[in-house]
């Protein structure tokens, strides 16, 4: 038998299937199952429950939500901005290692509840790109480039001989419709090997698999938002390629979300867009 750990007077107000915020029916109204807590059970191929899939969120419209951070942007940028919408290639992992009960997680928005990235983690990956394909995975070379540094900010160890925090803004990116849900299955065959403190196991192959699912976005479409003041949007140059930075800031947006990827297992397929 299993059931969620809450208090017996909530429980009697309020079952699970009730709950139509999924990060409060994901974490606050966790299933705990015999020993531990679990979103997803199997038994023999035969699926026991599944607290995931199939959500959808109701009362949430995700059409309205995006306009709405359309047009704090616009109002915040009005004539510099780009919105993008661009869909998942295949599925999308966010927040594999947060905190959570169960073994691994997933990046729920903190009001509604639904799967999100935030502006601050395509900043990174946009970053993170421009170092690795235009300054050779070299950092503190990208720091000596002013155009970068005015892009996305640095330390006051730079060319700038200052503390800067990046002409460029990423807002957080929201699905533009209902996110599919997906528990997908990692298959690690040695554990032994790994959790052997006396380095004496070998990572052989007659250990048993231990599946450990996590939460998946699949066939989604995202809304990608980024703006700059017009003071702030001069000629700037990373490379051979010259254009003011807001047009040098759409180029490597795309280029990272389509050819780097975002979240979690990006080495293996997860987290492009097209």
């Amino acid at each position: 038998m299993s059931d969620s750990l809450v208090p017996k007077e909530t429980l009697e107000k309020i079952n699970r299937n009730q709950v139509s915020n999924f990060a409060l029916k994901f974490h606050k109204f966790a299933r705990f199952d015999g020993d531990k807590f679990l979103f997803f059970k199997t038994d023999k191929g035969k699926i026991i429950f599944n607290d995931v899939e199939n959500f959808n969120f109701p009362s949430i419209n995700f059409n309205n939500l995006c306009k709405e951070i359309s047009e704090a942007a616009k109002k915040l940028f009005p004539t510099i901005n780009y919105v993008k919408k661009l869909i998942i290639d295949w599925r999308l992992t966010l927040g594999l290692g947060s905190e959570s009960v169960y073994e691994t997680s997933i990046n729920l928005h903190p009001v509604y509840g639904f799967p999100y990235i935030p502006g601050q983690s395509i900043k990174g990956v946009v970053r993170s790109w421009v170092i690795l394909e235009y300054f050779n995975k070299d950092e503190e070379k990208a720091y000596q480039s002013e155009t970068f540094c005015h892009l996305f900010g640095c330390p006051k160890e730079s060319i700038l001989n200052k503390e800067y925090q990046g002409a460029l803004v990423f807002f957080d990116a929201y699905p533009i419709e209902t996110p599919k849900l997906k528990v997908d299955v990692m298959n690690p065959h040695y554990q032994p090997y790994y959790s052997d403190k006396t380095n004496t196991k070998p990572p052989a192959d007659y250990y048993n698999p231990n599946p450990i699912f996590f939460v998946t976005v699949e066939n989604t479409s995202f809304q990608f938002i980024i703006g700059i003041k017009e003071t702030e949007n001069n000629l700037g140059k990373i490379d051979n390629i010259q254009g003011h930075y807001f047009d040098l800031g759409k180029k490597f947006l795309l280029e990272a979300l389509t050819q780097k990827g975002v979240g979690a297992k990006t080495a293996v397929g997860y987290g492009y867009f097209k």
